[in-house]
């Protein structure tokens, strides 16, 4: 016991140096921790060589077992050297002296709360308690303390949730808790004018605490939460970070460890959620330096230039441990000179120094200034402070004079707020992988915001970004390549349609009367076979669907919303719905007028307006769809929007929204279902006619071949053309508007040439034959048909008034005789050669001779009667009698 009595006399733990005493403090101090057993709980005790009142303070440290043992250990000298400066004062706790009871809690929360009640339970009372350093401990023993009436100080434990006065209602924290970056960040969102933010933070207790009271505070100051991310290290990243890029959110607050730093980063990298583009505002103190380098870049799924990409600019908060160099702390000191000297002490130690040495070295001197204030309320109530037993009048007094606490310490203004947190300044920092740099200062007792450089200067072209991307909607242009296109391809049908028109019109009413040639009265035979009336409803039905595609055009051409616009629509469908029954209606019930005739001969005739009748139902069928639909479910042209970021720079604040004009109603996909069924069970009749009439063998009315060869066509351009047409997205409006257009322009162009074709191949051939026989004659003459002759009449060219023409012409009327007396023969002979066999008919097509076979006379009869045009215009006659014989 004589070396501790010597360092007792030697007063080493006061930092008086006796003449010709050798010991260090560190020695003296290690001596004194082992005699004593601080270790296992007997305490170390500050002595005095003067007579003062004790106060004894107890102090829970994670001296061992414990990774910030390295730091703790140091901390007690830092403690003895304050209290020494504070004794040197007459104007604070003039007559007292503090004696420290110094408890080891290892590291542990049960183990640190254990502590604290024995020290509490043991005598002598204690007026306060230091510690202990880390959060999850403080959280257990700042609980615990205001049951026992006494008071407990904090000067490093960051974790939020102690600012819950009603929990911790005796804890005053000399440090700043991660709590005291909010302000912070309301401040420069304020600044900024943000008004938007997303959070993320990690699954633990110092980051989730800061941020849920974030989000209070957002709330307080009309601030949008857009989504927030608890986050661990099994999360999906790339899910979170999706998530916050669908919501919009450009200011992300951050709260989470330097461990999934990398993790989060990489995944901002492949989202392009960096740069101008987004800001990053991350907790100071949980970010560690040389996270970049420290990271794994095999596991993180990315390059360290990537990494250094996606975080170039992020911004942290931290607290102002340095006070400022020019002013004198409450100590006599500098900032400079009081860290020095901690430095001095700290070298000639194996201890490792805190950065939070400045925090740790201004808790005795706040705790010495709050007892001291309370002195006099406790003298109001004749009390001492050094007889202090744990009573409310005690910590009543004791609390009001911590509330009252002041001064300028080394880590800058210490002070208390309400909740007995510190009111401390703190900053925001930007960071590069080169190094950060300082940018601005914020002091919440005056709730100044200050800024250490240019703020535009902190982003890339001083431009601010927003919390919020700017949205313009830009309306896609149509291609005018595409609408040339279509256009000239509709032109085209147009005029193949008029074509088709003159020439059966042509053919059905003309007065020459060419019949006296057996192969151009076979012709003329032909078109009045095929129903020219019905042809002409057939061509109808091409040109309202070649209108259509030009409306569809004009529409895609104008691209505006407004009344003519929305009328576009609406006529596309009337116009396409209408035009592919004339069509394909047309067709089919001339067809089942064939089949029904050689069904069943002995029914009456199905005349034209039979015909027309079955189109009318037809077309009464499309009004009742349409009708309903136009009118209580109309088509409108809607907007629809494509968001896409600007591609040449990504970190742009504005974000165009591509804006497409489309034909849209809520229910429209049930009318076209029902339009399609409509038009579907119409092919499927034409496929039925067409099977059945298949073995007709008179060219001029066997449609079959052809109709099936129209169907295919629609079929084959439906089964790619409507499902395209539904899955193309809008952003492929120039190839939906070319394919749909091209495939309706292939069926309708395709259908008519089918049907058409045909019949001028026939004319051609008639024709030819017709030259060529006529260039067989020399000479022609003009004379008056007889009355068993048929009578022709022609128009004949424009010759001049000489006897040679008149010769020829009346040479060529005689010739026309002579064919015409033989073809009347030739009818007598069919008509002849069917009375005696009764069911066996001929006739000549081109080269070729037709045998017809048939149930009777009734049946060809029949037929001819049917399809007759009754509007036709009657050649003379002798070409009546001619026709009846053929017959």
């Amino acid at each position: 016991m004589s070396l501790v009595k010597l360092c007792k006399d030697i007063d080493l733990c006061h930092y008086q140096h006796l003449p010709g005493v050798r010991f260090t403090v560190p020695l003296c101090y290690h001596v004194i921790r082992i005699v004593q057993g601080c270790e296992y709980g007997f305490g170390f005790q500050s002595i005095s060589l003067g007579k003062k009142k004790p106060l004894y303070i107890g102090v829970l440290l994670e001296l061992s077992e414990s990774w910030y043992a390295k730091y703790t250990n140091f901390f007690p000298i830092m403690f003895d050297d304050a209290f020494k400066r504070i004794y040197n004062r007459s104007d604070i706790l003039e007559g007292y002296e503090f004696k420290m009871i110094i408890r080891d809690t290892k590291g542990k929360a049960g183990l640190a709360a254990r502590r604290l009640t024995e020290m509490i339970e043991e005598d002598p009372p204690k007026v306060a308690i230091i510690g202990p350093t880390l959060s999850y401990s403080l959280t257990v023993t700042g609980q615990i303390a205001p049951f026992y009436n006494i008071i407990e100080l904090s000067y490093i434990a960051i974790t939020a949730t102690t600012v819950d006065r009603d929990l911790f209602s005796t804890l005053f924290k000399v440090n700043q808790v991660t709590d005291a970056f909010n302000p912070l960040r309301i401040k420069v969102m304020k600044y900024f004018g943000w008004t938007r933010v997303g959070t993320m933070v990690y699954q633990e207790e110092v980051s989730f605490s800061q941020i849920a009271n974030f989000h209070n505070l957002l709330r307080d100051n009309n601030m949008t939460l857009v989504t927030s991310a608890v986050m661990s290290y099994t999360s999906n990243f790339k899910d979170i970070l999706k998530s916050f890029k669908q919501f919009g959110v450009r200011i992300i607050i951050g709260a989470f460890r330097t461990e999934v730093a990398p993790y989060i980063f990489c995944e901002a990298y492949h989202q392009k959620m960096y740069g101008h583009s987004h800001v990053w505002i991350l907790t100071g103190p949980t970010m560690f330096k040389g996270w970049i380098d420290n990271a794994n870049f095999d596991k993180i799924g990315c390059t360290k230039e990537q990494l250094i990409k996606a975080t170039q600019g992020y911004f942290t908060t931290d607290y102002q441990r340095d006070g400022d160099s020019t002013k004198t702390t409450v100590s006599g000191q500098t900032w400079e000179q009081a860290v020095n000297d901690i430095k001095v002490l700290a070298s000639s130690t194996n201890f490792s120094l805190s950065s939070s040495l400045t925090w740790i070295y201004d808790t005795p001197w706040a705790l010495a200034l709050g007892l001291n204030n309370s002195i006099k309320y406790l003298e109001a109530s004749g009390l001492e402070l050094h007889n202090y037993n744990y009573s409310d009048k005690y910590l009543q007094a004791v609390v009001r004079g911590m509330k009252e606490v002041k001064f300028q310490g080394i880590s800058g203004p210490v002070a208390f707020d309400k909740t007995g947190g510190r009111i401390g300044v703190t900053s925001l920092k930007q960071h590069f992988y080169e190094g950060e740099r300082r940018v601005a200062w914020y002091d919440p007792s005056s709730d100044v915001l200050t800024w250490l450089m240019d703020s535009n200067s902190l982003w890339e072209g001083s431009e601010i970004p927003l919390d919020r991307f700017t949205y313009q909607d830009v309306l896609v242009k149509p291609c005018l390549t595409s609408f040339g296109f279509v256009v000239a391809l509709n032109c085209l049908g147009f005029i193949l349609s008029f074509i088709f028109l003159i020439f059966n019109i042509y053919y059905r009413r003309n007065r020459m009367k060419f019949c006296v040639y057996s192969h151009f009265f076979f012709f003329l035979r032909a078109i009045k076979m095929s129903s020219p009336m019905v042809n002409n409803v057939i061509i109808v039905g091409c040109l309202l669907i070649y209108l259509e595609i030009l409306v569809k055009g004009i529409a895609f051409y104008r691209n505006q919303i407004d009344g003519i616009g929305n009328s576009f629509c609406t006529i596309q469908i009337w116009l396409l719905s209408i035009g592919f029954t004339l069509l394909f209606g047309a067709i089919f019930s001339k067809t089942y007028r064939v089949y029904v005739v050689f069904r069943d001969h002995n029914m009456k005739p199905i005349k034209d307006y039979h015909v027309f009748g079955m189109i009318g139902i037809m077309l009464v069928i499309d009004v009742i769809i349409l009708v309903p639909w136009t009118i209580f479910f109309p088509l409108q042209l809607i907007k629809v929007t494509r968001l896409t970021m600007n591609k040449n720079d990504f970190s742009s604040n504005m974000i165009y929204s591509e804006t497409y004009l489309q034909c849209y109603h809520d229910n429209s996909m049930y009318w076209l279902m029902v339009m399609y069924i409509y038009k579907g069970l119409l092919l499927a009749f034409g496929v039925f006619i067409a099977w059945e009439t298949r073995h007709v063998t008179i060219p001029m009315l066997n449609d079959s071949k052809n109709i099936g060869a129209c169907i295919y066509n629609v079929v084959v351009a439906c089964i790619f053309g409507v499902p395209l047409a539904h899955m193309l997205p809008i952003e492929q409006m120039t190839l939906a508007f070319t394919l749909e257009s091209c495939l309706l322009f292939f069926c309708t162009t395709s259908t008519q040439c089918i049907i058409f074709l045909p019949k001028i191949k026939v004319r051609n051939q008639v024709h030819g034959n017709f030259v060529r026989q006529q260039q067989t004659l020399n000479t022609a003459t003009c004379s008056t048909s007889k009355t068993n002759v048929v009578n022709t009449e022609m128009k004949a060219p424009d010759h001049d008034d000489n006897s040679q023409d008149v010769g020829l012409k009346k040479e060529n009327t005689r010739l026309r005789m002579i064919v015409a007396n033989e073809a009347i023969a030739v009818a007598r002979l069919r008509k002849q050669l069917l009375q005696v066999t009764g069911n066996v008919h001929f006739y000549k097509s081109g080269d070729d001779y037709v045998v017809c076979r048939s149930e009777g006379l009734m049946r060809r009869q029949s037929l001819d009667d049917d399809i007759a045009d009754d509007n036709t215009s009657r050649t003379d006659e002798n070409t009546s009698r001619a026709y009846d014989n053929i017959s």
